[in-house]
């Protein structure tokens, strides 16, 4: 059985100490407004998700998050994460029993540019849930606090 240490829930940068990209501030993430923000410019006439990638990559995505129940596109795998953040997603969703597909995205650079451009979410680990966009470890977190988390998997 996998733990979660509580001062990893409590705040997200409990986290960022252990990850190697912490110096380089690359997987911290939005808080859990920018979920809503996201969705919000999109009803008001924002830019479409992945309006700007490639057919082949935008296909390649899609095939990967509508595939699957629960995808996570993690630096790392989920037997060896790469970073702190995607350590803690990987975690939550084992405590929760979500079996879940891992993407890792440092072994492809398209990918990788990719989802940042098919999300509008500029950090990873990204986390599919039902075809839908979640969030980032941060909202994870929050999430897996709240009960939200094991109302969404119970119901997709």
């Amino acid at each position: 059985l996998l733990f979660i240490k509580a001062s990893m829930l409590a705040s997200s940068r409990s986290v960022a100490s252990s990850c190697a990209c912490a110096p380089r501030r690359s997987c911290f993430v939005r808080p859990a407004a920018g979920r809503r923000q996201l969705k919000a410019n999109a009803m008001m006439g924002g830019m479409a998700p992945g309006a700007g990638l490639s057919p082949e990559v935008r296909s390649n995505i899609d095939k990967l998050v509508n595939s699957n129940k629960v995808v996570l596109f993690m630096k790392g795998s989920k037997q060896f994460p790469q970073c702190g953040f995607s350590n803690t997603v990987v975690q939550i969703l084992n405590v929760m029993g979500a079996p879940f597909e891992h993407v890792d995205i440092l072994a492809d650079e398209s990918l990788r540019v990719g989802m940042k451009e098919y999300s509008q979410w500029p950090t990873f680990p990204q986390v599919y849930i039902g075809g839908e966009f979640v969030g980032g470890a941060d909202i994870m977190i929050q999430m897996f606090q709240s009960g939200e988390l094991k109302e969404l998997l119970e119901r997709e």
